[in-house]
């Protein structure tokens, strides 16, 4: 086929003529136009088109980049302009998603990627808890000021080196008075030792190598028969994690599977819908989507299909829970079952026919109705899903609605409901949560949350419980932030039992995450308020964590040859009777370090009718035998 204008040849589906861009359709047109003026004349030999060329001029060019150009945005427009109800319901969902994942990053990315690279390289951690209390009715006792006096010196402490490369970690937990460390406890651990150290008591790791266990333990205890040896799994939590190639495999599968089962019948679109909410307008529109109870229950059982012939999918859960069970392989070997892939993807299989074959006996899904008002972006504004379950006998329904209002200046309105329940027996359970974003500037955002949980049975309440949250965000970036959140949780009589009338408090967290300099710093002081009609008072703590990624864990070596370590597989009686030498001499010191004398350890010194020596806490006889009962007060006075 042939331009009439030009000579050149196009193709049958073309519209304008690739040379001099006249429409093809008018090209048409003129040829049955000559045609037929042919005819009247009574000249109907076929004409012989011309395949010379004109010459390809400058204006051609802009002509025809400019149709192309038109084309193009023409297309684009139709494309965005005339989506389907399904097309506009599916793209809607899909940017609601990435608005959740956008705010989560906001907040949590940088603190999110931190953790995950703890996962992949060597760290540091050093965490310590302190806190004390008031209370009203006790400010007057004596023993109650004893403790917050300690309290108010004391803290905990924890300190991690982690290797995730080698498996290895070092765990460390003291208790400090004064800013002083009391006594702390020492854990190593690899994929061939165990070690455990008190340093206030003895100052080396008492370490077991698994290849050893059973020599170890018959050391302790010259009957044991249990294992030999001991084995850790070696866990990397990233085998866990799905990789690209099995993300794209179920996009790519669910994905097409929604899109064939999803009717376009099943859909509809209203516009110019009028939507107001506290004195902001919108015009939006409405996307429905419903499905009956045939069609909803048997998109289950296609669903149900498409999972037993996933062979892919299989093998990813079966992978996960052979990862997974490693960690659960008890120290009785004879108990220890292992598990086989082949049986487990039967199971599987197996479960799920059985699952498809109930759905066909007996409909779980009683229809699916979703209604999505949507702004000019493709945003979902407002939502409401109602699902039915059960057959005719039954009511049971589920409903979420959401919203998410777009206000000015930034500001946002969120919404969440959730209820199930049944109008037969009059049984509901009811959740509910909205929050007001602020935005004051660009790094300060209050945000006021409510929250509702409430239960219904036969009509009557079971109790309700309300919860409003005030948080002040300071900082530009959820990587650098102080957070002040303030609360208050409100419960009816019949929620929780014996509930304080009033419980309040205040969050205020720190957060400092720098992905550049590897380190990771995090503050919560909280303050807990109670107070009813008897008394008042409060609870405090704070947690301040500090994380830092190395290049390598500063780990104990703990081997034959080692000075910071003793093999309890060799260790001989010559070393038993050093021990507890050290333990000894070691706890005699720290209780005189902290204002206790011998007695008030052991017991105050008594000699009874025999000669034999005692103490009133607890009975040591002089041949050493001890007996872990205290003496009757009148017994002693006796004696």
């Amino acid at each position: 086929m042939y331009c009439a204008n030009c000579g050149t040849q196009y193709e049958a589906n073309d519209k304008f003529c690739p040379s001099c861009g006249t429409k093809i359709e008018e090209v048409i047109e003129t040829a049955k136009q000559e045609t037929a003026a042919n005819l009247e004349t009574g000249n109907n030999q076929p004409q012989v088109v011309s395949k010379v060329k004109k010459p390809f001029t400058l204006k051609k060019a802009l002509i025809i980049a400019g149709i192309v150009v038109l084309a193009g945005a023409g297309t684009a427009a139709g494309f965005i302009l005339h989506k389907s109800p399904k097309e506009l319901y599916l793209l809607s969902e899909i940017n609601s998603l990435k608005q959740v994942a956008e705010d989560v990053d906001s907040h949590y990315g940088d603190l999110i990627e931190f953790n995950q690279k703890t996962l992949e390289k060597p760290s540091s951690n050093e965490t310590t808890l302190s806190g004390n209390f008031e209370i009203e009715s006790l400010e007057s006792d004596p023993d109650v000021q004893m403790v917050k006096d300690i309290l108010s010196e004391a803290s905990l402490t924890t300190k991690t080196e982690i290797s995730p490369l080698t498996n290895e970690g070092y765990y460390s937990l003291g208790v400090n008075l004064a800013d002083e460390e009391a006594v702390n406890v020492e854990l190593y651990q690899s994929k061939e030792q165990l070690g455990l150290k008190i340093p206030a008591l003895y100052e080396k790791f008492l370490y077991v190598n698994f290849n050893e266990f059973g020599e170890a333990m018959r050391m302790l205890d010259p009957s044991y028969d249990g294992p030999e040896t001991l084995e850790l799994a070696d866990i990397d939590l990233n085998e866990l994690k799905l990789t690209d190639k099995e993300k794209e495999h179920l996009q790519k599968k669910y994905t097409e599977f929604l899109l064939s089962h999803l009717k376009d019948e099943q859909f509809s679109l209203e516009k110019g819908i009028d939507y107001k909410h506290d004195g902001t307008e919108l015009k939006l529109r409405k996307v429905t989507f419903e499905m009956s109870p045939k069609e909803s229950n048997q998109f289950m059982i296609d669903f149900i299909d498409v999972l037993i012939k996933d062979t892919e999918l299989h093998n990813m859960l079966v992978k996960r829970v052979e990862k997974l069970s490693e960690l659960a392989v008890s120290l009785d070997e004879a108990s220890a079952e292992e598990l086989n892939a082949k049986e487990m993807k039967e199971e599987l299989i197996e479960g799920l026919k059985d699952a498809k074959e109930d759905l066909k006996d007996s409909p779980v899904l009683r229809g699916i109705k979703s209604e999505l008002l949507i702004d000019n972006k493709e945003q979902v504004v407002d939502r409401k899903l109602t699902i039915g379950f059960g057959d005719d006998s039954s009511d049971a329904e589920l409903v979420l609605t959401s919203k998410n209002v777009p206000l000015k200046n930034d500001n946002r309105y969120e919404e969440l409901k959730i209820k199930a329940g049944s109008k037969e027996d009059e049984t509901e359970v009811a959740f509910e949560m909205s929050n007001d974003i602020d935005v004051k500037k660009a790094d300060n955002t209050i945000e006021k949350r409510k929250i509702s949980i409430s239960s219904t049975s036969y009509g009557v309440s079971d109790g309700k419980v309300d919860v409003a949250i005030t948080s002040n965000y300071k900082g530009k970036s959820g990587s650098k932030q102080t957070v002040n959140h303030e609360f208050k949780i409100e419960a009816s009589d019949d929620a929780i039992y014996d509930m304080p009338s009033g419980l309040s408090g205040t969050v205020v967290e720190t957060r400092d995450v720098n992905l550049k300099k590897e380190y990771s710093n995090e503050k919560y002081e909280i303050e807990l308020n109670i107070e009813d009609e008897y008394d008042a008072g409060s609870i405090m703590f704070t947690i301040d964590s500090k994380t830092k990624l190395k290049k390598k864990a500063d780990l104990p070596q703990l081997n034959n040859d080692s000075s910071e370590g003793l093999n309890i597989a060799k260790i001989t009686e010559e070393d038993i009777y050093a021990i507890e030498e050290e333990v000894y001499n070691n706890m005699m010191e720290l209780a005189e370090k902290f204002g206790f004398s011998y007695e008030d350890m052991m017991g105050t010194y008594e000699e009874d009718y025999s000669g034999e020596e005692y103490y009133e806490d607890e009975l040591f006889y002089e041949d050493g035998y001890y007996e872990d009962e205290l003496f009757d007060e009148e017994l002693l006075e006796s004696y």
